[in-house]
C-alpha cells in the first residue's frame, strides 16, 4: 500500500469517527441551494481530512465540495466528498459515507470510500485491484439486464417523476429489483457486486473519484451517459462492466 492510499483511508476513518458520534446530534445547517444542505459535521470532517492530507503532504492541492479548489502546479490533487449522503446523515440514516479520491496528471490513481455506520471500508489503487476491509472485491458476473438488481438516484425537483420514468423505463421493465441506498453507498454496493449497476442523475467530480477507480479495479466502470470516463462528468452509470454498453444503449433510447 502506497503512502499516499494509507493517508486517505486514515483520513476517512478520523472524519467517519466524528459523523458517528455526531449523528444523533442536533445540526447546525448552511443552506447551498434549493434541497441542498451542508452541515456543522461537513465542514468538520472536511477540516479533518484537509488537515491530516496537508500534514503528510502539504505541497498537493484540493478539490472539495464544501471549500472549492485548492489548485498549484503539484501533480497531486486530492478530491474529497466529507460526508456523501448530507440528507440522509441529517435524519439518523446510516446510508452516508466519505469519499477520497487522488488524482496525478488528471488521472485518478487511488480511492477510499468510508461507510462509517455499516463498518465498511473500500479502498482501490491503479492496477492493484480493490478491497473491502482489506479483503480483495469483485463486481458481479450478470451479462443480461433481465433480472438485475440496480440503483438511481436522481433529484426531484430537477425533472417531474414522469421524466424519470421516460428516461429509465426501458431499465426498469428489465430489472428484477430497484434499490437505491444512494449515492456512495449505491457505488460500495456496485463495487462489491451486491447491486449490478447504478445510475446517478447531476454528479459532480467529489461523488466518483474515489468510486471511478474503485469500481474499475473491482472489474466495473463508470462513465456518463455518453460513455465518458470521469471524475469530471454528470449523469453517471456504474456497473460490473458486462451491463455497462446495454445499460447506455437503453439510456439512449
Amino acid at each position: 500500500m502506497s503512502k499516499e492510499l494509507d493517508i486517505a483511508i486514515e483520513a476517512a476513518k478520523k472524519a467517519g469517527k466524528l459523523q458517528l458520534e455526531k449523528l444523533f446530534s442536533k445540526h447546525e445547517l448552511k443552506k447551498k441551494g434549493l434541497k441542498d444542505f451542508a452541515t456543522d459535521v461537513d465542514l468538520q470532517s472536511e477540516k479533518i481530512i484537509i488537515d491530516y492530507i496537508k500534514k503528510n503532504f502539504p505541497s498537493h492541492s484540493f478539490l472539495s465540495e464544501e471549500s472549492g479548489k485548492s489548485e498549484n502546479s503539484n501533480p497531486y490533487k486530492w478530491i474529497i466528498d466529507p460526508v456523501d449522503g448530507t440528507h440522509s446523515y441529517m435524519t439518523g440514516l446510516p446510508n452516508f459515507g466519505t469519499s477520497i479520491g487522488l488524482e496525478k496528471d488528471g488521472q485518478i490513481i487511488a480511492g477510499v470510500i468510508f461507510l462509517p455506520a455499516f463498518g465498511e471500508l473500500l479502498s482501490a489503487e491503479k492496477g492493484k485491484g480493490s478491497f473491502l476491509n482489506g479483503k480483495k472485491i469483485s463486481v458481479s458476473k450478470k451479462s443480461e439486464l433481465d433480472g438485475t438488481t440496480g440503483s438511481f438516484e436522481f433529484q426531484t425537483n430537477m425533472y417531474p417523476l414522469e421524466k424519470y420514468a421516460e428516461i429509465f423505463g426501458n431499465l426498469f421493465s428489465k430489472m428484477l429489483n430497484l434499490r437505491s441506498l444512494g449515492g456512495v453507498a449505491d457505488f460500495a454496493m456496485v463495487a462489491t457486486g451486491r447491486m449490478d449497476f447504478s445510475v446517478a442523475v447531476r454528479t459532480h467530480p467529489w461523488d466518483c473519484a474515489a468510486a471511478g477507480i474503485i469500481i474499475e479495479e473491482a472489474g466495473g466502470k463508470l462513465t456518463d451517459f455518453n460513455g465518458k470516463q470521469g471524475p469530471y462528468i454528470s449523469n453517471v452509470v456504474s456497473s460490473n462492466g458486462l451491463l455497462h454498453e446495454k445499460i447506455l444503449k437503453e439510456l439512449g433510447k
